[in-house]
């Protein structure tokens, strides 16, 4: 239980200082204290340093016992989840699919989407549209 929970707050500290700096960099730029050259060449580099920074997470992670990922079972489908949802089930229907805490998946997503990488937004808009719901499970009526 330590475990992950140390993990968590490990996620939460990477998160938070990305953020941190992310805001710091549109406020620089925002401000105009940036020089054009240096804008212009994070605009070409945004997407593979995001790849990196999620690649780097998902390794520590998995070093630390708190990513395991142990892929989809035989005989099971990717469903969008009903209850683990923020905006469709799309990542909460993945992660359980994979195996994969869906928290880490949106972390995943978020930092692709901030930095520009726009085939995360569309890969998420695809699989919303074409990801089945989850089945509901029945209920056992009480008045029988």
């Amino acid at each position: 239980m330590g475990e992950q929970r140390d993990a968590g707050r490990t996620v939460g500290l990477v998160a938070g200082a990305g953020l941190v700096l992310l805001g710091l960099w549109f406020m620089l730029r925002t401000i105009g204290l940036l020089p054009d050259w240096l804008v212009g060449l994070w605009g070409r580099a945004a997407g593979p340093v995001a790849l990196i920074v999620v690649g780097i997470g998902v390794i520590v992670l998995s070093q630390r016992g708190g990513l395991t990922i142990r892929g989809p079972l035989p005989g099971t489908r990717l469903y969008k989840s009903r209850t683990d949802k923020w905006i469709d089930g799309v990542l909460g229907g993945l992660g359980h699919y994979l195996g994969i805490d869906p928290v880490i998946l949106r972390l995943a997503f978020i930092v692709l989407a901030l930095v520009g990488w726009g085939g995360a937004v569309i890969a998420y808009i695809i699989m919303a549209i074409v990801v089945p719901r989850e089945p509901e499970v029945p209920t056992a009526s009480t008045g029988v």
